[in-house]
């Protein structure tokens, strides 16, 4: 789980150096924007875990015997991602803007409405938790929520006739979702009955 968040913040903070700025996923929703400096910033601290946690590997090796390195590299590993990531949260919080644009009569207005926010909040949050779910992290709670919020947001699009361009991210995700979710509701209960079957089998020899 924790190497799942690590490799999403390598991605997203590669993205946010690259691009200038942070995925809608981590501002909030196209609502809301981080462009420039801040984002970069924010960037490099998202890509700081993996390194640190590699080198600092490294150093504890030449510190502790195998059994207690493993323990502590685990503890400061998991200390390591939540400082970085409630970092980054509070960062993103305090750098975040709205996203505004101007109307016809010279007014600010928000650019998305709440409708087309909320699909993409429903569209993008789950791309995040299927890459989890796909790599097996709680898959079978995982692709089932990617399924359910992709197919709300396919709702709203179709009921209020908005956010036409999340409409094929969707619906391949959703069909994504709901094979992954057999798959790993399958994996999960098949390993629940090995579990189980294999000590009454072996007590019962």
């Amino acid at each position: 789980m924790i190497l799942g968040l690590e490799i999403g913040m390598l991605l997203g903070g590669a993205y946010a150096l690259i691009a200038g700025k942070l995925p809608l996923l981590l501002v909030g929703g196209r609502q809301y924007k981080v462009e420039g400096i801040p984002a970069r910033l924010i960037g490099l601290l998202l890509m700081t875990p993996i390194p640190l946690a590699f080198f600092g590997g490294i150093v504890l090796a030449f510190l502790f015997d195998q059994t207690t390195y493993a323990i502590v590299a685990t503890i400061g590993e998991i200390g390591l991602v939540l400082v970085v990531a409630i970092s980054a949260v509070i960062a993103v919080r305090m750098a975040r803007k709205p996203a505004l644009i101007v109307d016809s009569t010279g007014s600010i207005v928000p650019e998305v409405s709440e409708v087309e926010a909320q699909i993409d909040r429903k569209v993008n949050g789950s791309i995040f938790y299927l890459v989890l779910g796909g790599l097996g992290m709680a898959g079978a709670i995982l692709c089932p929520l990617v399924f359910w919020r992709t197919s709300q947001a396919l709702g709203l699009i179709e009921k209020h006739n908005v956010g036409h361009q999340y409409e094929g991210t969707a619906k391949a995700m959703r069909i994504i979702s709901a094979i992954l979710s057999v798959a790993w509701i399958g994996i999960t209960l098949v390993g629940c009955a090995v579990l189980v079957g294999v000590p009454l089998l072996w007590h019962g020899s």
